[in-house]
C-alpha cells in the first residue's frame, strides 16, 4: 500500500500497480490475512483484498486498533463497531459475533478478550464464553487516547494480562488461573 499526491494504491514488488491510485479511499492500511483496511472518504471502514477488489463495502463506524493503527484481520475475524457496539466479521464481511460488546480486543490463540457491562471475558470465534467476564474494565491503565489499554487480553504464548492492581500486573492462563506476568 502506497500514498502518491494524496491518493493511496497498491504496488507489487516490481512496482506494477495492482490498485489504481484513487482517491475513493481516504486511507487504506497495510494487507493483513489478504485484506487491507479501508477508509471511504465519508469516514466509514471496510476491506479490500490484494488485487484491490472491495471484498467488505466501507459501512462500519470503527476498526478495532491502537497507536493510530488498525488489527485488521487476526486468526480470519476483524473487530469492528456498527457505530453502537462491536463485533467480528469474516473477511466476506459476515457478521461472526454479533454487535453487543462495548470493546473488542482481537483474535489471538484462538479467543478474544471482550468488554460487556463493564467486564471483561473472552470468547471464541463462535461467540462462546470461554473465560468468563470477571475482569473489571475499571483495572486497565489507559495511557492515552490511542493506546485505549491494548495490552491487556491479548493471548500471547498462553498468557493473557487481565488487570493493573496497586502497580502490579495481574495475568491469566487460558484457564484463567493467576500466573507470573512475562516482562
Amino acid at each position: 500500500v502506497v500514498a502518491k499526491n494524496g491518493k493511496y494504491g497498491i504496488i507489487d514488488t516490481s512496482n506494477k500497480v495492482i490498485l489504481p491510485f484513487t482517491s475513493k479511499y481516504s486511507f487504506i492500511d497495510g494487507i493483513q490475512e489478504g485484506r487491507a483496511l479501508v477508509q471511504s472518504q465519508s469516514g466509514k471502514y471496510g476491506f479490500i483484498d490484494k488485487d484491490g477488489k472491495e471484498v467488505v463495502p466501507p459501512k462500519y463506524e470503527g476498526a478495532d486498533g491502537h497507536f493510530g493503527g488498525y488489527y485488521g484481520f487476526q486468526e480470519g475475524l476483524a473487530g469492528m463497531s456498527d457505530g453502537k457496539k462491536w463485533g467480528f466479521i469474516t473477511k466476506t464481511g459476515k457478521v461472526a459475533v454479533p454487535f453487543v460488546y462495548d470493546e473488542v480486543r482481537p483474535f489471538s490463540e484462538g479467543v478474544a478478550g471482550v468488554l460487556k457491562n463493564g467486564k471483561w471475558g473472552f470468547i471464541d470465534g463462535a461467540n462462546k464464553t470461554v473465560i468468563p467476564f470477571q475482569y473489571s474494565d475499571s483495572n486497565i491503565q489507559r495511557y492515552s487516547v490511542n493506546d485505549m489499554g491494548a495490552n491487556y487480553f491479548n493471548f500471547y504464548k498462553g498468557v493473557a494480562q487481565v488487570a493493573t492492581i496497586n502497580d502490579k500486573d495481574v495475568c491469566i492462563n487460558k484457564s484463567a488461573k493467576k500466573v507470573v506476568c512475562p516482562n
